[in-house]
């Protein structure tokens, strides 16, 4: 018996087949893959710096205008240190006060600006066999009051106890200070005058030097008050900010012209 060659039905013999139009056309040639972007250190440590830069401008700021404060004189109450008429810049608060420093005190009278002769414990008396007002037993030598003006009107002698301040003003035969109402709380004291911008000028206000000489205070080291020290500081940072974002815009615009080069020399090209 003779066997036959069966194919079976699920069966397909591709040999058979002729080649087949591709029925997409032409196949496309396209661009390879873009590469991963790289991480650009350089952006974190810009833009974090800049903004501890803009933290610095806004702290240093805002610690300026919380430390400094100006008050203009109408009264010639601290001639001649301080004219009628002149600008007292001062840093608020009483830290550091000394004996000798002018001061804005909040006194019987409203706002005055008065000059510190004596502190807690101290014995201030007026006047000495030389006519000068004693301080713990030491004389001032007070030139900062006007030319031949006497240290004061009326005679006066007090022992500060704890908290209190004696205070007077530098044209005594004007001024209502200490003579009038007594000793007054350390607690009156708003701030320390630093600055007189007077018609003639501006004067930075140091602690006089009797009061250095006879040991009631000590050499005033104080060239660069708190205020002017943080102002320096923000125009520093604010100048630094000014420097790194002109910085940080060339190279941004430098990448920009680079990448536009780059895409309009590539494009994508079919085969």
């Amino acid at each position: 018996m003779r066997a036959t060659s069966i194919l079976s039905t699920d069966e397909v013999n591709f040999s058979a087949w002729g080649p087949q139009p591709d029925p997409w056309g032409p196949t496309a040639a396209w661009p390879e893959p873009a590469p991963p972007r790289r991480r650009r250190p350089w952006r974190v440590v810009y833009w974090v710096t800049l903004g501890l830069l803009c933290a610095a401008v806004v702290g240093l700021m805002v610690g300026f205008f919380l430390s400094f404060g100006t008050v203009r004189v109408p009264s010639s109450g601290m001639a001649p240190t301080i004219p009628a008429g002149s600008r007292a810049d001062y840093q608020r608060g009483a830290g550091g006060v000394v004996r000798g420093d002018v001061v804005l005190i909040q006194s019987p009278n409203g706002l005055l600006i008065r000059r510190v002769i004596g502190l807690p414990g101290d014995r201030v008396t007026c006047c000495d066999s030389a006519g000068q007002i004693d301080v713990d037993n030491s004389a001032l030598v007070e030139d900062y009051l006007l030319p031949g003006a006497a240290p004061s009107q009326a005679p006066f002698s007090v022992t500060l106890g704890t908290g209190q301040m004696w205070v007077m003003g530098d044209n005594r035969a004007l001024a209502i200070d200490s003579r009038i109402w007594g000793p007054l709380p350390t607690t009156d004291i708003l701030g320390r005058v630093i600055e007189v911008a007077a018609p003639g000028g501006r004067t930075m206000l140091r602690t006089p030097e009797t009061f250095i000489a006879d040991g009631l205070a000590p050499t005033d080291h104080r060239s660069f008050p708190l205020p002017f020290v943080l102002i320096g500081l923000a125009l520093v940072a604010l100048l630094a900010v000014i420097v790194q974002g002109t910085v940080g815009t060339i190279r941004w615009a430098a990448l920009r012209r680079r990448n536009r080069r780059r895409a309009q020399g590539g494009g994508l090209t079919y085969g």
